[in-house]
């Protein structure tokens, strides 16, 4: 096995055909390891940061994956706390711990100047929380790591009706009241939005709303090239059928939107919005609703909520995971 890194972009792109193909067959098959998901974030979103991927092959084979980029003395995943809710290294299970060996080593070879590694939000589960502390202390780096965030999803069952059953009897007599509620008012139509042209102007009016639900919400899109990176990434996730923007309208009146994406047998409930003046309404809790419908009718398998401890996740059913951060520090640096 033998290393090899990507250091330009013109090389970087050229990997599009076999980035996705390593995924699949990783210990993490995951939406935010996919090409597309980089190639968005790189483009609107690296700043002053250096692509440094690392690629294992086994001959001319690509079979490993480090998604990383460099910044001074660090190397860091291809990936921010904004917008990423999950990372980790594309290595298959049955060699995870062997390529994070031969990784360690090979940066200490090839990179001198690297002496420390900031890895963000790693699911509970990575096999990096399990093996790098090991490897780190064989390779002369100190190692910490710590739960950073709280991350929710849960397994969809079969039918609606098992769905509905499995819902507290309180929240589910709630939830029936706030559609009734919905229900009520004159003109309500759910748009559903997949295809690329369609997305571009769909999402300046997602964008908008998000910005007028909370001041909080409104500083996020000044952050410099989100608003290119949410564009760029659902016009590549519609490539693929992974995305779908729902809006729901009362009449020519725009109450929600919910941004979601759909990958193998799973749905990311990515960023939602409302209009606070119809808060009384739940139109979020609505769409939330319809959507998780649609999953079960689709035979989708599990419904991830990502980042955030918010009532309604768990009042949907969602279980609690969480995300941890590892830093590792190279020789004297770690003292």
């Amino acid at each position: 096995m033998r290393i090899h890194n990507i250091t330009n972009l013109k090389d970087f792109l050229q990997l599009q055909h076999v980035w996705n193909s390593v995924v699949t067959t990783s210990s993490f098959n995951n939406i935010f390891l996919s090409y597309q998901w980089f190639a968005a974030w790189w483009r609107n979103l690296s700043g002053q940061h250096t692509l440094e991927v690392l690629l294992m092959r086994e001959g001319e084979a690509v079979v490993g994956i480090a998604p990383l980029m460099r910044k001074d003395d660090c190397l860091y995943f291809m990936a921010s706390k904004e917008v990423t809710d999950y990372c980790d290294f594309i290595f298959p299970q049955e060699k995870y711990q062997y390529y994070l060996g031969k990784m360690l080593n090979f940066v200490q070879t090839h990179y001198s100047g690297i002496i420390r590694w900031k890895l963000i939000n790693l699911p509970a589960e990575a096999a990096a929380l399990k093996y790098l502390p090991v490897l780190a202390a064989e390779n002369r780096y100190s190692c910490s790591s710590f739960a950073c965030e709280t991350t929710s999803s849960m397994s969809l069952p079969p039918t609606y009706k098992e769905y509905l059953a499995s819902l507290s009897r309180k929240y589910r007599h709630e939830l029936r009241r706030k559609i009734k509620r919905m229900d009520s008012l004159t003109g309500i139509r759910i748009s559903k939005i997949t295809q690329i042209n369609d997305l571009r102007f769909a999402m300046d009016d997602f964008i908008s709303l998000h910005k007028a639900s909370h001041p909080e919400k409104a500083e996020f899109w000044e952050n410099p090239g989100m608003a290119d990176f949410f564009k760029h990434l659902t016009r590549l996730f519609s490539q693929n059928g992974w995305v779908e923007l729902c809006l729901l309208y009362k009449t020519h009146t725009l109450l929600a939107g919910l941004l979601s994406f759909m990958n193998q047998d799973r749905i990311y409930f990515y960023n939602a919005a409302y209009a606070p003046e119809y808060a009384a309404y739940s139109p979020g809790i609505y769409l939330f609703h319809h959507k998780i419908q649609q999953a079960i009718a689709q035979k989708t398998k599990i419904a991830d909520f990502l980042r955030g401890e918010e009532k309604y996740k768990f009042d949907f059913g969602a279980k609690k995971n969480t995300i941890h951060d590892l830093e590792l520090y190279y020789g004297e640096s770690g003292k």
